[in-house]
């Protein structure tokens, strides 16, 4: 779905082609279209946030200064998979796979 298989490789970290190399639909969506990745990339930093907490408090048993550091350490480094995910998530939504595109 990306360019690059990457997702540690900052520059064009997120671009994408500009049609499906399978089904070819078109991954070229109107301005602004991308920008509501935000809204499903959010819950799922959410999930990741409270996963960690949990288990850094009560599993672990760290101090809750350590515990928030360690939270953001975690999503900083996985920012770029959750960015990935939030747009896939997103895509999904809108366009429908439909194996016959193709023929």
């Amino acid at each position: 779905m990306f360019s690059n298989t990457n997702p540690y490789q900052l520059k064009g970290m997120m671009h994408m082609p500009d049609r499906c190399p399978v089904c070819k639909a078109d991954f070229q969506r109107e301005s602004g279209f991308y920008s509501a990745a935000l809204w499903t990339s959010y819950p799922i930093s959410i999930l990741i946030g409270a996963i960690c907490i949990v288990l850094f408090l009560f599993v672990f048993h760290l101090s809750a200064i350590v515990s928030l550091v360690l939270l953001g350490v975690v999503l900083l480094a996985l920012q770029p998979l959750i960015m990935r995910t939030g747009r896939s998530i997103l895509l999904q939504q809108f366009v429908k796979y439909n194996p016959n595109r193709n023929k």
